[in-house]
């Protein structure tokens, strides 16, 4: 008995249905493309996709202006980034790093320069670094508090004069002024010291740290 009638109808079948799913598959793919692509033209990111070739009946199609959708409005898509609120400043961590070729006040021997910090009502000093000399570093942190009606940090190098009758001998003096400070910035600086006549009397390295 012969069934090759029925091998053909069976293969012409499976070809259809090949045929067919390729076409299901393929029209899925061009519908999620479509989709992308309107999507991407409704946030902005593409150009709208125009027409080439020929238009039907027409003949050749005149070139088209690309447009460009807009970035969307009204929302924080292109809002700028708040800055952050800096409250009043309330104190001031000092660091008294180096000195660095202070005038030399001492008659025997080495100095013992310390810091003073003068602010408003305020005043606080580093230790005394013993016959340090005119080149040392202090690396001494401070903090004092900043009060209304106070517009500068005073910071003077004194030479320490334990057993001298005469008491300490003031090196030199440097201003910070607190509207540096009051935006909240820190602030790393080599700042002048003058002595009592306005001669200089050497530098130090200061850093301030704002607390608000």
């Amino acid at each position: 008995m012969s069934y090759g009638y029925e091998e053909d109808s069976y293969e012409a079948g499976m070809r259809r249905h090949n045929e067919e799913l390729q076409q299901v598959m393929q029209a899925e793919q061009d519908l999620i493309r479509i989709q992308q692509q309107q999507a991407a033209m409704n946030a902005g990111y593409l150009p709208p996709q125009q027409p080439s070739g020929y238009d039907a009946g027409y003949g050749p199609m005149e070139p088209q202006q690309q447009y460009y959708a807009p970035p969307p409005q009204g929302d924080s898509y292109y809002a700028p980034a708040a800055e952050p609120q800096i409250g009043p400043l309330q104190g001031v961590f000092i660091e008294i790093l180096e000195g660095r070729n202070l005038k030399d006040v001492e008659v025997l021997g080495d100095m013992d320069p310390y810091a003073r910090i003068l602010l408003g009502d305020q005043d606080v000093r580093t230790r005394a670094h013993k016959d340090e000399g005119c080149n040392l570093f202090f690396n001494d942190t401070l903090e004092v508090g900043v009060t209304d009606g106070v517009d500068e940090i005073v910071i003077e190098i004194w030479d320490s004069n334990k057993y001298n009758i005469t008491g300490d001998t003031l090196v030199g003096t440097t201003r910070m002024p607190l509207s540096d400070l009051r935006a909240g910035q820190f602030q790393d600086r080599w700042l002048e010291l003058r002595d009592e006549d306005g001669e200089s009397a050497g530098e130090l390295h200061v850093k301030f740290t704002p607390r608000t």
